[in-house]
């Protein structure tokens, strides 16, 4: 959804370098496209650290709850897409984003969002029936 944001703001070329916005870490005024953009890059960080943490809690769960290993396979390929994400999105910046990558960026975002679904979805099928 960050992502969307982004583009629909043009907001991707507000920050022509990395890990720096603008030759400064917190660019003033933190408005508009700036903004945007920052907070698309913190939510990436978010994400990924997130992922990770989860993909560790589903490898520790596995020990013990061998019917787990679909979610955690999901766990494991979500993290290397996010991972992947990152890789393209900062290629990006240093291509000017180049619209191949900027397609392989959306790719993977929507590959994300599927994976996290099933993993849901599978979650949900490992509740005991309620009657």
């Amino acid at each position: 959804i960050l992502g969307a944001v982004v583009s629909s703001h043009y907001a991707g070329w507000v920050c022509p370098d990395f890990p720096q916005c603008q030759g400064q870490w917190w660019p003033l005024p933190f408005t508009g496209a700036i903004a945007i953009h920052m907070v698309h890059r913190l939510g990436a960080v978010t994400v990924l650290i997130s992922s990770f943490l989860f993909l560790i809690y589903t490898a520790k769960l596995l020990r013990n709850h061998p019917e787990l290993k679909k979610i955690h396979k999901l766990a494991k390929g979500g993290f290397m897409a996010i991972v992947s994400q990152w890789i393209l999105g900062i290629s990006m910046i240093f291509t000017g984003i180049h619209p191949g990558l900027s397609l392989l960026h959306s790719f993977f975002a929507l590959s994300i969002f599927s994976m996290y679904l099933l993993m849901i979805f599978q979650f949900h099928q490992l509740e005991p029936k309620r009657s």
